[in-house]
């Protein structure tokens, strides 16, 4: 009778601590996939084969934000940004090499 009784709580034991790890692993799974698809954390692979996580914040420093920031309300309209584009393409059309 008391190996029953042993052997329940043993397996309930079990059961719980299985449930558990595989709520977890499913959670956090399920959390980082929501991560990277709504692009706050981003992926990628090194040489080895494993999956490196970065958040886009990281990868920029402060000061390059503010920089950027700055240049954005410089810029002002979306017409001086087109044309800034525009000449941007001027000039690698110019640097590509026409000799035969």
């Amino acid at each position: 009778m008391y190996e029953v009784i042993v052997g329940y709580i043993v397996g309930s034991i079990a059961a719980v601590i299985l449930f558990r790890h595989v709520v977890r692993e499913h959670i956090v799974k399920a959390t980082l996939d929501m991560l990277i698809n709504e692009e706050y954390v981003r992926a990628y692979q090194d040489d080895d084969g494993i999956t490196q996580l970065y958040t886009w914040r990281e990868s920029v420093d402060l000061d390059v934000w503010e920089q950027l920031e700055g240049i954005i309300e410089e810029m002002g309209s979306e017409k001086k940004i087109n044309d800034l584009m525009d000449e941007m393409e001027k000039e690698i059309e110019d640097d590509q090499d026409d000799t035969p």
